[in-house]
């Protein structure tokens, strides 16, 4: 029989991005091409876009070449509304758009610019995971849906990382980015119930929004000990 003193083996670092970095991702923004929201009004206007948000996980991993690639998992909520007016009284009503992502994204350093970088990518989005909305006004209640059409779908993604930071703790970057479906846009479905009658509209919603993002990556550095300070026996033969 024999034996050797096992050292400490590491199995997982997040501590440089020529390694990899797990990180959380988050943020906000605003829509591109929507509308006034007032098309019980205008049968060619859209629904108004309020706010767009976004969280989740990121996988950051950095070549030798000085790319960089991200593969993320985040969840995103979009909300719009719609007007109506009537008796002098305005009116409103709310879409709520609830979908996963899984953007792929390729980073490409500006040269004589320190930490900043264009990225481009490809994003697979899915459908509206609330579904229809029902809600209740005074004197009315109202349908609304915005829909993909789609269990999922691809989207195109263009964008600036503007900012890279590393503390003790951990590693920050910025980024603003512009995603859209280059094919075809979100379909809305809206419907307003009251004593005379129901109101209804439908048409499109543009896909297009710009996001400002933060991504931060905290470092830490995990290891186990296999038999350390002890002999590990092997089969003598």
């Amino acid at each position: 029989m024999h034996g050797y003193a096992s050292p400490w083996l590491t199995f997982w670092d997040n501590t440089k991005p020529e390694e990899g970095l797990f990180g959380l991702t988050f943020g906000g923004g605003l829509f591109v091409g929507d509308g006034n929201g007032e098309m019980f009004m205008d049968a060619q206007d859209i629904p108004h876009g309020e706010f767009a948000m976004m969280f989740g996980f990121d996988y950051w991993k950095r070549q030798s070449t000085g790319l960089d690639f991200h593969v993320s998992l985040t969840s995103n909520f979009q909300q719009y509304h719609f007007h109506y007016d009537i008796n002098n009284r305005t009116y409103d009503g709310l879409y709520r758009y609830l979908y996963l992502q899984v953007p792929a994204t390729m980073e490409i350093p500006i040269p004589n610019y320190p930490y900043l970088s264009a990225r481009a990518g490809i994003v697979l989005s899915t459908e509206n995971i609330f579904g229809a909305r029902r809600g209740d006004l005074i004197g009315f209640n109202y349908n609304t849906n915005i829909s993909a059409k789609f269990w999922v779908y691809p989207e195109a993604l263009i964008g600036i990382s503007f900012l890279e930071e590393k503390t003790e703790s951990f590693h920050v970057k910025g980024f603003v980015q512009y995603i859209f479906d280059p094919f075809r846009n979100l379909t809305q479905q809206t419907s307003l119930d009251y004593v005379s009658g129901t109101l209804t509209h439908s048409g499109r919603v543009s896909s297009g929004r710009i996001i400002i993002g933060l991504s931060v990556y905290p470092m830490w550095k995990r290891k186990v000990s296999v038999g350390k300070d002890k002999s590990i026996n092997c089969p003598k033969f």
